[in-house]
């Protein structure tokens, strides 16, 4: 199938040969198109000939005549290795075009007709399109910290794509060679804007990240965009974040930012005050931290449906934040 997605002018060439011997039978050969994969076909070209095709007729008489209907397919007189070639630009604005060469026969002849036949060579489709833009014509890309909790977010925008299947992701930490982390799909063939996020949560503090997009084609050709950078300096201030999900079932994480070596608990209390689980204790370097709560007492029971509160203590500071848990 070929693609006519983009404004502009298409058309199919090819070399075709014919032969008509032993035989009173009328055969023709015609080229159909398809828009949607094969499930309905039309004729490419105009038909007069009021038998519905268009015939190459030999007719009783003579063994060589090689008509073709008026405003027909270009199936002209020479017909050893003849240049045929069609205007397809109606077909713009397709995403999948297919085709085919139809050849009929006459029936009720019964003399030898199988002996005439057809062949064509050097088939392609030529197309210029009005598009000058570039396959994907990314517009926007930038890295950047998030603001709560640790991770690089990604954020880019295209304002157009091209038959794009999908985007690679690549990650280079301190200049050192870059690596795919992850994929994205892409848009396919769109003519509109169309804006995307990636959290890069794989991350550590006191490190230059850099990271580049990969756009591939659905025939694997590739793109490279251009590189950006940030910087994950190690958190400026306490910090503890609201858990994710939440409500949780069956389990939740929580995180939190320590400027500076501290030490550190983490406790989750119920609704009533009462002490349920301790998650951290004990003495961290700066940097951001992750932890899960599996929804379990200090007895490895399960808890009930509700609400919970966990409580963050590092040196002198204290903050706490609630948590619903639903069964």
């Amino acid at each position: 199938n070929f693609n006519f997605t983009a404004a502009g002018s298409y058309s199919v060439h090819f070399r075709k040969s014919m032969e008509a011997s032993g035989s009173n039978a009328p055969f023709g050969v015609y080229m159909e198109y398809s828009t949607d994969n094969g499930a309905t076909w039309s004729r490419l070209g105009t038909d007069n000939d009021p038998n519905g095709t268009n015939w190459y007729d030999r007719g009783p008489s003579s063994a060589v005549s090689h008509s073709v209907t008026p405003g027909g397919y270009a199936w002209s007189g020479n017909y050893d290795n003849e240049a045929t070639s069609y205007d397809c630009s109606f077909l713009a604005g397709n995403s999948s075009v297919a085709f085919r060469f139809v050849f009929m026969m006459a029936r009720g002849y019964t003399d030898g007709y199988n002996q005439d036949g057809f062949m064509v060579e050097d088939f392609e489709i030529q197309g210029q399109t009005n598009d000058v833009s570039l396959p994907v014509e990314l517009s926007t890309f930038k890295a950047e910290p998030v603001v709560s909790g640790k991770g690089v977010k990604l954020s880019w925008r295209t304002e157009s794509e091209l038959e794009n299947a999908f985007w690679k992701i690549e990650r280079s930490m301190d200049d050192a060679p870059f690596e795919m982390i992850d994929k994205v799909n892409g848009q396919g063939t769109v003519n509109r804007a169309s804006d995307y996020t990636y959290l890069d949560q794989d991350v550590s503090y006191g490190h230059r990240y850099a990271y580049r997009l990969v756009d591939v084609a659905y025939n694997g050709a590739m793109n490279i965009s251009s590189v950006v950078t940030v910087d994950l300096l190690t958190p400026a201030q306490f910090h503890l974040a609201q858990n994710y999900p939440n409500p949780f079932n069956p389990s939740t994480k929580i995180e939190y930012a320590l400027p500076q070596n501290s030490s550190v608990r983490l406790d989750v209390f119920d609704a009533s005050g009462r002490h349920v689980r301790q998650l951290v204790k004990g003495e961290q370097e700066a940097g951001a931290y992750t932890v899960t709560w599996d929804g379990r007492n200090a007895s490895g029971q399960t808890v009930a449906s509700g609400m919970y509160i966990y409580r963050l203590t590092a040196g002198k500071y204290n903050s706490f934040k609630k948590m619903i848990l639903m069964r």
